[in-house]
């Protein structure tokens, strides 16, 4: 998955301007049975399990002055 400004480049044949950064953590998380207790979820439900865990999150990201770089990502 890329940032959506990378895939659109990608997508167009132009090659992605490099991004540097002094300090990077790329954080893959995995809700624990995920699949299982959604199959038994409402797409709503779902949708408000996610914003909840994504709400927590942000609050980590501002509490400790992190960037967060933009969640639209393209595949």
């Amino acid at each position: 998955m890329f940032p959506r400004h990378i895939a659109e480049a990608l997508k167009a044949g132009l090659k992605p301007e490099i991004e540097h950064k002094a300090n990077v953590c790329v954080l893959f998380a995995d809700i624990p049975a995920f699949e299982q207790h959604s199959r038994s979820m409402t797409p709503e439900q779902v949708a408000d399990l996610l914003d909840r865990y994504l709400s927590r999150l942000d609050v980590l990201v501002q509490t400790f002055e992190l960037y967060k770089a933009s969640s639209q990502l393209e595949v």
